[in-house]
């Protein structure tokens, strides 16, 4: 690990010199080596014969093989025999008056300022799904009109330089500019996010800084952790005993 750091904790791939001394066609036949071959997909694909495609694809290259290796199988293993029980130890803690309670505090302060949420639910969650109705059409005015420049390329057959400089046009170019109507709509969603976070930093000052909340949820975490641990004991063993065979 200190091999691979430098310059204050910056990450540093001992490997680079060694990739750098290869030739263009060498790092191509490297990295597919390394990471394997990707599924081939295009845009003309519905969401359906997305998913099966994933589905049916099996990762390949020597990186996912030496992390099937190490903690692949006994990590679905794992959760092949325990799966049940850490899902309904999530809902319990998710359910826990604690925390239940603290969420409520939480949602009765939001609601004094006009905010409406549900304490038996995520609130992270719920804020995205709010504002997921405004985003949307402002993605399309952003990038509906966005054409891809690798629209019937062949990335594969360009040169490293030639999709650098297509990326370097890109950013040159910068994002389509928004009518007056969407920067109407940007505004006002941004006040109304802007003035969500003051409204609920007021209400729990360290909610961006992980304070009191998530002392509370790993304090109850853990010992939902360890009733399944206990409860499990003589499974956990057999599991650990089978897996070292």
């Amino acid at each position: 690990i200190d091999e691979a750091m430098e310059d204050e904790g910056e990450f540093f791939d001992p490997n680079q010199e060694y990739v750098d001394s290869l030739s263009e066609a060498e790092q191509e036949a490297y990295f597919e080596d390394l990471w394997g071959e990707e599924p081939e997909f295009d845009e003309t694909l519905t969401d359906d014969e997305l998913d099966a495609l994933f589905a049916d694809f099996e990762p390949s290259g020597c990186q996912n093989e030496a992390w099937e290796d190490l903690f692949g199988g006994a990590e679905q293993e794992f959760y092949e025999a325990f799966g049940d029980e850490l899902d309904d130890m999530w809902e319990r803690v998710s359910a826990d008056p604690r925390i239940v309670a603290q969420q409520t505090e939480l949602v009765d302060c939001l609601a004094e300022s006009g905010h409406s949420f549900v304490a038996t639910e995520d609130i992270m969650q719920q804020v995205w799904e709010m504002f997921q109705g405004d985003l949307e059409p402002l993605q399309e005015a952003a990038f509906g009109s966005f054409e891809d420049p690798f629209d019937g390329v062949d990335p594969e057959t360009l040169s490293e330089e030639e999709i650098d400089a297509i990326f370097a046009e890109m950013d040159a170019a910068g994002p389509p500019p928004l009518d007056a109507a969407t920067l109407a709509t940007l505004a006002d969603l941004q006040e109304r996010e802007l003035a969500l976070a003051a409204d609920a930093i007021a209400c729990e000052p360290d909610i961006m800084l992980g304070g009191g909340n998530d002392e509370l949820f790993f304090e109850v975490l853990a010992e939902y952790e360890q009733e399944f641990l206990d409860t499990n004991a003589d499974a956990l063993v057999g599991f650990e005993n089978s897996a070292a065979e």
